[in-house]
């Protein structure tokens, strides 16, 4: 409970230095002397070196405090006369003169504290059973800017996880995170989170995590579990990565791997396949395959699509609208696509054992044909969660043809991607050819993970396919 208005301690002020040279004891030598004060408590906190003594009122720690109610009722503390004594080496001299000053007068500016401290200062409050100093600091740390919340996220969770007092900062940690799971990529110090942390983290992040952060996520945490960097990959041992396989196979499950985009995918997952298993193979012949050429008739085409940073859509999908793209263009009936097997493989020196066991070995020792320009480059303008909202006209206004693909996430926790093609870009109103708004459409992915529910419309006039200047030019 907080205290009364005003305390029978009029000795005790609250300026911070006068009240610190109170409590603390500076020289244990020098006779413990009450005087007026009336101090029955010595409590002693820290570690060699960092050791310092408290002094204080028994009534006071009794009256704010159910666990030093209980010590000074029972046999817990030593008492030698009147003086009761107290050893907490658990808990530093900064943190306790925090818990001493809440203790007599019922607040502390949080605000002076780094989180560090302050996360000590909630573990401490919380063994003390100080609840309403527990709420006051989780109601602090959830109002919190998330500038500076989610550096800091890491931290904060490990102290969190497994505390059930601290467990609405916890819940707006997930919340965050499922908000925005961008942020849990960017933290350096990802691999201080304990294997079911993570788990927990993920399996609650499944749906709204793209695969390639998940990825990435999964291998910052391993590799920094066995105290190795991506630095020195080329001087990893076998040994080394069936280490870094081991720690997080478990993780595995969580990443869709036909979901990655392809340039990602061979750069950053390639190194891992002959020692992780779990990419399918189907996966991999889709990935390190080099489509035929097309054929304007073909009834099938295979669009080899140029794909950079993107973490919403892989090649799979920008290989159906890229035909898209295309049926408009010749303005031919729109048919349900089919990606055509490829026939052409990579054959790196590290894939020669694994490719022996999928078949995918080439018998021909031709040399490999040079590499096949892609039919479609898209290349990314604008990003949200990187650029911010009110960056969108300035990115995107007068690029050229322009493909926006959104992400929206259902109340049921689920998502859904749409968007919609314009050959003509935005803000261009002047000399329109109606020829090319034959090739303008919307679709839609469903949940993005087949083209079961795949959906394309194009409308059937062409002054219906652009309004002029209507909400800025942006339909």
């Amino acid at each position: 409970a907080r205290p009364p208005p005003s305390l029978p301690l009029p000795e005790i002020n609250r300026n911070d230095i006068a009240f610190e040279r109170l409590i603390e004891l500076n020289d244990s030598k020098i006779p413990v002397k009450y005087g007026k004060s009336n101090f029955d408590v010595v409590i002693s906190v820290g570690k060699e070196p960092n050791v310092k003594k408290f002094r204080s009122h028994s009534v006071v720690l009794s009256m704010r405090s159910s666990y030093f109610r209980a010590a000074l009722s029972s046999t817990w503390a030593k008492k030698q006369g009147d003086v009761f004594y107290f050893d907490k080496p658990n808990i530093t001299p900064k943190v306790f003169t925090v818990i001493l000053r809440y203790l007599y007068f019922g607040n502390f500016v949080l605000e002076r504290l780094d989180v560090q401290t302050l996360l000590d200062v909630l573990v401490a409050s919380d063994e003390l059973m100080l609840e309403d100093f527990i709420e006051e600091i989780q109601y602090y740390f959830i109002n919190l800017d998330s500038n500076l919340l989610i550096p800091n996220l890491i931290p904060i969770i490990t102290t969190c996880f497994n505390n059930p007092s601290f467990g609405k900062l916890l819940n707006h940690l997930l919340n965050l995170i499922r908000r925005d799971p961008s942020c849990l990529v960017t933290q350096v110090d990802i691999f201080l989170l304990q294997e079911s942390m993570l788990s927990s983290i993920l399996e609650k992040s499944y749906e709204l995590l793209d695969d390639s952060m998940m990825w990435s996520c999964i291998i910052k945490w391993g590799i920094g579990q066995q105290n190795m960097t991506l630095k020195d990959i080329e001087k990893w041992t076998n040994f080394d990565y069936e280490r870094l396989h081991e720690t997080i196979h478990s993780f595995l499950k969580f990443v869709r791997f036909s979901h990655i985009p392809r340039n990602y995918f061979i750069d950053q997952i390639v190194p891992f396949l002959t020692y992780f298993k779990e990419i399918d193979n189907e996966t991999i012949r889709y990935y390190l395959d080099i489509p035929q050429p097309l054929t304007i008739d073909s009834k099938h085409n295979s669009f080899d699509v140029g794909l950079t940073d993107s973490t919403l859509v892989n090649h799979t999908h920008m290989s159906r609208i890229a035909d898209w793209i295309d049926t408009g263009k010749i303005n031919r009936p729109i048919q349900r696509q089919k990606l055509k097997k490829c026939t052409y493989r990579f054959s790196f020196p590290f894939f020669r054992k694994r490719n022996q066991d999928i078949n995918l070995l080439l018998k021909s020792t031709a040399p490999p044909p040079p590499p096949k320009k892609p039919n479609y480059t898209f290349n990314l303008l604008y990003r949200m969660t990187r650029d911010g909202s009110s960056a969108y006209h300035d990115k995107c206004l007068k690029q050229g043809p322009t493909l926006v693909i959104v992400k929206i996430r259902l109340p049921s926790g689920g998502s859904i991607l749409i968007g919609g093609y314009n050959p003509l870009g935005f803000d261009y109103f002047l000399n329109i050819d109606l020829s090319s708004l034959s090739q303008t459409f919307i679709f839609s992915f469903g949940d993005g993970k087949s083209f079961e529910g795949a959906q394309m419309s194009r409308v059937q006039t062409d002054w219906s396919r652009m309004t002029i200047k209507f909400s800025n030019g942006d339909l």
